[in-house]
């Protein structure tokens, strides 16, 4: 819930127009939403936490979205929302370990 509630705050400021280079949000953006989040949640996370946590999700989703891409191959696999678990077959796996490992040593 924390972190759809982030992603809602960062979606606002950067739809206000405090954005940075390379997607991010800019300092302001960024104490906005920590303002914000105290103010919702009570916790208090600083201006480098708030990036660090954007820019982890930020590497998740471009990896979800490479699982994803059929110009690949055949994707052949589901997300199980019951387990939060991603599904296919092993030769799917093992092709895409070939397709993925090259990006991990960037």
């Amino acid at each position: 819930d924390t972190v759809r509630m982030f992603l809602q705050l960062a979606i606002k400021e950067l739809d206000n127009g405090f954005k940075g280079s390379f997607h991010t949000m800019t300092m302001h953006g960024y104490r906005a939403v920590a303002k914000a989040f105290e103010e919702r949640t009570h916790k208090v996370l600083d201006v480098k936490q708030l990036q660090n946590k954007y820019a982890l999700l930020k590497m998740d989703w471009q990896s979800w979205s490479r699982i994803m891409d059929s110009r690949h191959g055949p994707t052949g696999i589901t997300y199980n929302e019951t387990t939060c678990l991603i599904q296919a077959f092993d030769d799917w796996w093992a092709h895409y370990e070939k397709v993925i490992i090259p990006y991990s040593s960037l």
